[in-house]
């Protein structure tokens, strides 16, 4: 379903154009949402876009951040 809502969007300005100024919290869920979308289908190249976006924005230890890092070591 997310991939549904978010299918066409790869970052959150193209999703809220008239938005300058996101909270982390939202681009953590936007891109983790997209990389695990992006796993589910076999897509490593677009799940490795998204990985590297929370791999800027988010301290190494946090969850999602790890989630997606596993499942993208997972793609082959």
């Amino acid at each position: 379903r997310a991939d549904a809502i978010l299918g066409k969007y790869r970052n959150l300005k193209e999703l809220y154009p008239d938005r300058a100024l996101f909270h982390i919290s939202e681009l953590s869920t936007f891109h983790h949402a997209k990389a695990q979308c992006a796993c589910k289908v076999g897509d490593k190249k677009e799940a490795s876009y998204h990985l590297s976006a929370l791999e800027k924005a988010l301290p190494a230890s946090d969850s999602l951040l790890l989630e997606v890092q596993t499942a993208v070591n997972r793609l082959s």
